[in-house]
């Protein structure tokens, strides 16, 4: 097994996992009525501290041999990618819905692509274009509504692009730090600094969220947001684990295929538990159609 193959599938474990996490974070929201900014916020202090600890296990960490630029990158992308990416994301969807977010959400493999170029000296090739394109419209398939297609442009739309975009810049900022290993450590690091950033913004946003009067915490609800912040740092740490050997740009795209996963694993829940409150994609068929798009750009990408 080579290593552009043994890593490519550490990209998309990270997808597998990013999809499982979305399924689970759609049960804790429409089951047990858990405001999705609650659920992201404690789930990245979990998450973190569960890598944190991996880390130490593995050795620990060398914080001392850590540059000041080192530090400037880990502080600045932990904020950008797990703090003021997702707020902005957030405050999004609840402005323009989750539907036309999500379709204009997808412009955040466009700019890692393009960044990755610019700063990391990635290449772009013409197979790589022609899977980026490919993953990149299976992907607008599987998140396709007609309803959020009304041709209009607002305070939600300038959101979801200066949060993706963050997103973007933030892993790029990042990618340098895993090229030294102790990818627990540092995903663990970033993923604590957002955490703080949304604990501290939170007394400001809750004017963007609303409580459910049937809203409690209870063990249940407990262990739920505690699988998904696990989940999120596995997904992350995975992801970048992958960037590390085969390059931000080529993980970004295969990550594409998170999409496909998470209906994959909707339709499941449905099958077993119809009543925990996911909701499957009105067309399946588009949906199908997408994800055989994405495989296709993978499978391009290996051959590059």
């Amino acid at each position: 097994m080579t290593n552009q193959f043994r890593y490519s599938l550490y990209a998309l474990l990270s997808a597998v996992i990013a999809g499982i996490v979305w399924v689970l974070t759609e049960i804790a929201i429409n089951f047990f009525h858990t405001p999705s900014l609650i659920a992201t916020m404690w789930g990245a202090l979990i998450g973190s501290l569960v890598l944190l600890a991996v880390a130490m296990q593995r050795g620990g960490i060398d914080w001392r041999s850590w540059t000041p630029s080192a530090w400037a990158r880990a502080i600045v992308g932990g904020f950008l990618i797990h703090g003021a990416g997702f707020l902005l994301s957030f405050a999004a969807a609840g402005q323009i819905g989750a539907g036309k977010a999500n379709l204009l959400g997808q412009l955040q493999t466009f700019f890692v692509v393009a960044l990755a170029i610019l700063f990391l000296n990635e290449t772009l090739s013409r197979r790589r274009l022609v899977a980026i394109l490919l993953a990149l419209f299976g992907a607008t398939l599987i998140n396709f509504d007609p309803s959020t297609l009304w041709v209009t442009w607002g305070l939600g739309e300038t959101l979801t692009i200066g949060g993706r975009l963050m997103i973007a810049v933030g892993i790029v900022l990042m990618k340098p730090l895993f090229d030294h290993g102790n990818a627990a450590g540092t995903t663990g690091l970033a993923m604590l600094i957002g955490a703080f950033f949304l604990f501290g913004a939170f007394p400001f946003s809750r004017t963007m969220i609303t409580i459910d009067p049937g809203y409690s915490v209870g063990w249940a609800t407990i262990m739920m947001i505690g699988l998904i912040g696990i989940g999120r740092g596995l997904s992350w740490l995975c992801f970048n684990t992958a960037q590390r050997y085969i390059g931000a740009s080529q993980a970004i795209i295969i990550f594409l295929s998170y999409a496909f996963f998470t209906i994959l694993f909707q339709a499941i829940v449905v099958w077993i538990a119809p009543n925990v409150g996911v909701q499957l994609p009105k067309n399946l068929g588009i949906a199908l159609v997408g994800g055989v798009l994405i495989a296709a750009g993978i499978i391009i990408l290996q051959t590059d």
